[in-house]
């Protein structure tokens, strides 16, 4: 399958924006269930790091990963305000 990586800069306030959004949503508390059933599948995966690179979280609804049921609002809500910032290739 494909893999697309999408590297972007963001000015200091939507930087700021972002975290409200990732700290609003519990970016951190999004929780994946493995399926392995699943052979593979297409899918999105979000990681974000900070401090050089030293600390971060993911969230995975790809291949045999989805995302749990609880999570799904959070999930979508993080999606769709990344569609907002990211631009279109």
């Amino acid at each position: 399958g494909n893999v697309t990586w999408k590297k972007f800069s963001l000015s200091d306030a939507a930087l700021d924006s972002l975290y409200s959004v990732l700290k609003e949503n519990k970016f951190d508390q999004i929780a994946s269930t493995l399926d392995t059933l699943t052979l593979d599948r297409g899918g999105m995966d979000v990681y974000v790091y900070w401090e050089g690179g030293q600390r971060g979280v993911t969230a995975n609804d790809s291949g045999q990963m989805f995302i749990k049921e609880e999570s799904s609002k959070q999930w979508g809500a993080v999606l769709r305000y990344l569609d907002t910032l990211i631009p279109a290739q």
